[in-house]
């Protein structure tokens, strides 16, 4: 008769005498990916595939190759702790980010565990055997664990505008950028003006004739003051004290800025200050220009949307060759977009800078747990997890960027998340048993105590991908990094020391 062991961390573990074999399949080769294959493999895990439907890794980082792609938080901060490199820039571009995937890959020796061009179609537990049974473009393999790290913005947004289909000049997204599309002296419109739309208007208004900017609604925007490291600096950085030293101060200023999670509350002082910061950004941006200075700022508090970090977008409007539109589009036909107040604008390009769809998490890969039950039908529209990694019902399955666990220092995040199953799956190993599980008394309290954390937030002020369809915030945490590393350090304590020991 098989036996359950519970734990202090909400697990409970049921016995076979026949033992527990750690065949893992990760799936994604992205930041999350990457962080769980490195960590498995320094904890003795070994065993493990990473299923990639690209032709190689990075995720966001392979599809985002859009102009003027870089990161919006320090390089040494967007990168892992394992993984030291010589970093050109304080802010690394898109090619830099993803050649040092590669090169983590590369330098722990694991590029055979990657299987890239391989979809995972479904992933069912089955009762009988307690393993998962992964479904691929390639076929059917068993595992016995199942780390899911395809991440929050895997999914681009279409929008549904009335005659899209009609138009005949280019159009495409940012995460699919047309490389062979040439903008020069084109008339084009860029639809979004999040940190990707940011990002590509400064470099669309520098070779296109004539440039529409549509803007919903404005963001919150701080420069980024981008340092370019000569050879000297870099050779000092890549030395592994200075190296840490930069990611140490890199780290504080971002726990400085957050204020303890004061920065998500409205009309708090760390909120305000942050507005002041950003207000004082727009006028300096648009001397002499109020037009201007009232269409870009929001009447929502900071953090309300994700605020951007970019110090060429507010330059690309004033140039003679831009017009910021203040709506949205309403529709297209076959040679320009139209406004909400019913203008139109002839156009040659159509570039989709509407983001993508995190609130929908793990939408685009079917998981089947205990019963047959799918991670849809658990969730509804309301995606949560213990920790943003687990979930009753789905056992030896952990989510990676999961529910609520965007925000904070996210890389550093991951690798917590990866640690997390690894000890995990260590346990199962440890105690001869077939399946670790988060009982759903666990889960329920944690949602209930996060949720509490989440109320009285910036973060349903205003339209945001933050929510899901019911208005429950799904994606964001709500306090620091460190409370996160704090919390998950606490939890694994406290279920690897207490044993509950065994009940029929």
């Amino acid at each position: 008769m098989a036996a359950a062991v519970q734990h202090a961390c909400g697990c409970a573990m049921r016995r076979n005498d026949n033992g527990t074999k750690a065949r893992i399949a990760i799936v994604g080769a992205g930041f999350a990916g990457i962080a769980a294959a490195v960590t498995f493999k320094r904890h003795g895990l070994t065993d493990f595939v990473v299923f990639e439907k690209s032709d190689g890794p990075g995720g966001v980082w392979w599809d985002s190759r859009y102009p003027g792609a870089e990161v919006d938080t320090q390089s040494h901060v967007y990168s892992f702790s394992f993984q030291r490199h010589e970093w050109s820039r304080s802010h690394a571009a898109q090619p830099e980010v993803q050649g040092y995937l590669e090169e983590t890959i590369d330098s722990w020796h694991i590029r055979s565990h990657f299987r890239f061009g391989t979809k995972v179609d479904a992933i069912r537990w089955s009762d009988e055997h307690s393993v998962w049974l992964v479904k691929t473009s390639a076929g059917e393999e068993e595992f016995d664990f199942v780390v899911s790290a395809v991440g929050l913005l895997n999914v681009p947004r279409y929008p549904d505008w009335p005659g899209l289909n009609d138009f005949q000049g280019d159009v495409f997204h940012t995460s699919r950028w047309d490389t062979e599309c040439r903008l020069d002296g084109k008339k084009v419109a860029v639809v979004g003006t999040g940190s990707t739309g940011a990002q590509v208007v400064s470099r669309v208004a520098a070779v296109a004739g004539k440039l529409y900017v549509f803007q919903r609604e404005p963001g919150w925007i701080l420069p980024k003051t981008i340092e370019v490291f000569g050879d000297d600096q870099r050779a000092k950085l890549s030395k592994p004290w200075p190296y840490r030293l930069r990611r140490w101060k890199a780290f504080l200023k971002v726990a400085r800025d957050a204020k303890g999670g004061d920065i998500y509350v409205p009309n708090s002082p760390a909120n305000e200050a942050a507005v002041a910061r950003c207000m004082n950004y727009i006028e300096e941006a648009f001397p002499g220009r109020p037009d201007l200075q009232k269409l870009v700022t929001p009447t929502y508090p900071y953090w309300g949307k994700r605020p951007v970090m970019d110090s060429n977008f507010y330059k690309a409007l004033t140039r003679d060759n831009v017009e910021l539109v203040p709506s949205a589009v309403a529709s297209v036909d076959e040679s320009g977009v139209y406004d909400a107040n019913g203008t139109k604008r002839d156009i040659d390009v159509l570039v989709l800078a509407t983001g993508f769809r995190p609130a929908q998490i793990l939408s685009q890969l079917p998981v089947f747990g205990r019963g047959g039950r799918s991670l849809q039908e658990e969730w509804g529209d309301e995606p949560m997890a213990f920790l943003g990694i687990t979930v009753p019902g789905f056992p030896n399955f952990f989510t990676m960027y999961g529910p609520n666990t965007n925000g904070a220092v996210v890389v550093y995040l991951l690798e917590q998340q990866a640690k997390f199953a690894a000890r995990s799956i260590k346990l199962v190993l440890r105690h001869h048993a077939a399946a670790v599980e988060t009982r759903r008394s666990y889960y329920e309290r944690y949602n209930v105590w996060l949720q509490k954390k989440l109320s009285g937030k910036v973060f349903d002020t205003t339209n945001n991908y933050f929510r899901s369809r019911s208005g429950r915030v799904v994606t964001q945490w709500p306090l620091t990094t460190w409370h996160y590393w704090a919390l998950s350090k606490l939890l694994w304590r406290l279920s690897s020391r207490l044993d509950r020991g065994a009940t029929s």
